[in-house]
């Protein structure tokens, strides 16, 4: 019984170091990004209209590379998987990273200010059907505002 529990403690011990090194210095929870996305963009095979949208972690217990994406006026919502992404050097601002295809844009990178490390997304169908029949993608990166907190007395400091 006792070997039974120490190899149960181990494995625990092994996926939570693991789960904390795969999420290392992706957005915290708690942490919301807003930005006014002047273009309809793709997201998780979802194209969403050109608004304001904000972007948080889903669920703040669980998966901090479950993102949600959601129009400020609560009309469009999108959940989607990204993994840990490293930028050239630290972020001056947060920002939104896009992979222009002819007219169509797909949200691709989203980086806070002040860190080196970010999340980025899987390329949706569309976009690698593109990609294989030899289209190149531009990169194109929109400003975000990063909100702390959770209450309904949110401020915004511009990064």
């Amino acid at each position: 019984m006792k070997i039974v529990t120490k190899l149960f403690l181990s494995l625990c011990l092994l996926v939570g170091l693991g789960a904390t090194l795969s999420t290392n210095a992706q957005i915290d929870s708690g942490v919301t990004i807003r930005a006014n996305i002047p273009h309809a963009f793709v997201v998780n095979n979802t194209t969403l209209p050109a608004g304001t949208y904000d972007i948080r972690v889903a669920d703040d217990y669980t998966e901090l590379n479950v993102l949600e994406i959601r129009s400020v006026n609560r009309k469009t919502a999108v959940l989607f998987d990204t993994e840990s992404t490293e930028a050239k050097q630290i972020m001056q601002r947060s920002e939104l990273v896009f992979d222009k295809i002819g007219d169509t844009y797909f949200l691709s990178r989203v980086f806070l200010s002040g860190d080196q490390s970010g999340n980025q997304l899987q390329k949706s169908k569309m976009q690698r059907r593109l990609e294989e029949s030899g289209s190149v993608a531009d990169s194109h990166s929109i400003a975000a505002t990063r909100i702390q907190g959770k209450s309904s007395k949110q401020t915004a400091t511009k990064n």
